[in-house]
């Protein structure tokens, strides 16, 4: 940490902060850590916990760079225009059959996506869960609390939350998602300034399991509510609407488990076991499962996990 009135002291972290970035802050915030985030070539980029005045928890994302082309460097995407860009793919991939699935197999990180056209929400998305539990448990191995839990998910938890979908007649129309989509696969092409999205591991899916990611610890731009708003004015939460944030919550232990998968020992295993307790929990009881812990929920404290990235050797 340089030593230096300019720079905060007495906080947690590896990241130096300068007090320009505190300055800036709402008044009375107190900073808790700052911590190192990510890989980028030209910029150095953080995580900071701060207490705001009223005591409540709140994470900010910095990026820092200097020098000519700084600042197209550090602004994060117009959100209003990039919502509309992800409405308009969800709109416009429609599925050639009707059907959710895709005609040739993807893969989001190492794990590659069940090719299987299914008519039923339930049953695609359950093919979708079923390999990244695999994946998971050979990377990481049996651990029969959460295999209990896991089963418990697809046999309880998906045809009740997702089955809603299309039951009591509603139905959702198969959208052709990214797949991955986080701040690290979009981009900015350096010619015509448009938005570019890269390393898809794209299906026919619906339309909300696109944004699980955004849930995830290491999303620092798209947790932001904004974006979930102003994608919202383009494409309305599906039915029934009270039970957004629980798919969402489902739809993010798909990344949570494929990090898992990517990276031995992730804590990303431990965050989805516990979000499947608190689904579990609420939508198919089992006395045999553990307790969902909301100490462990980041949801909830707004703790921050590092992500690791590692180069595919």
């Amino acid at each position: 940490m340089p030593v230096s009135s300019s720079w905060e002291v007495d906080i947690e972290g590896n990241f130096p902060l300068h007090k320009a970035v505190v300055e800036v802050m709402p008044r009375g915030t107190k900073i808790v850590s700052a911590e190192s985030c990510g890989i980028s070539a030209w910029t150095k980029t953080a995580k900071i916990s701060v207490i705001l005045e009223d005591g409540s928890r709140k994470r900010y994302f910095l990026k820092c760079a200097t020098g000519q082309g700084a600042r197209p460097l550090v602004e994060a995407p117009d959100p209003d225009y990039l919502m509309s860009q992800i409405a308009d793919l969800h709109r416009k991939g429609k599925s050639p059959n009707g059907l959710f699935g895709f005609p040739i197999p993807t893969a989001c990180g190492k794990m590659e996506r069940t090719v299987i056209w299914e008519k039923s929400w339930t049953k695609s998305f359950t093919h979708q869960l079923k390999d990244v539990i695999k994946y998971d448990n050979e990377t990481n191995g049996q651990w029969l609390e959460y295999d209990a839990a896991c089963q418990q998910l697809i046999d309880g938890v998906v045809p009740r939350l997702l089955g809603a979908l299309q039951s009591d007649g509603r139905e959702i129309t198969p959208a052709l998602i990214h797949g991955d989509l986080w701040e690290r696969n979009i981009g900015i092409d350096m010619e015509t300034g448009d938005t570019v999205l890269f390393d898809p591991g794209s299906t026919y899916a619906h339309n909300e399991m696109e944004f699980g990611t955004w849930r995830c610890t290491w999303a620092f731009y798209f947790n932001s509510p904004i974006y979930m708003r102003l994608y919202q004015r383009h494409i309305e939460p599906s039915e029934p609407v009270d039970e957004w944030n629980d798919r969402n919550r489902l739809y993010s232990i798909h990344p949570y488990l494929n990090d898992s998968a990517g990276h031995p020992g992730s804590f990303s295993r431990q965050i989805g076991y516990n979000d499947m307790l608190y689904l579990c929990e609420k939508y198919a009881p089992l006395d045999c499962l553990e307790k969902y812990d909301p100490e462990k929920d980041v949801s909830v404290t707004g703790a921050y996990v590092p992500f690791a990235m590692k180069q595919l050797e």
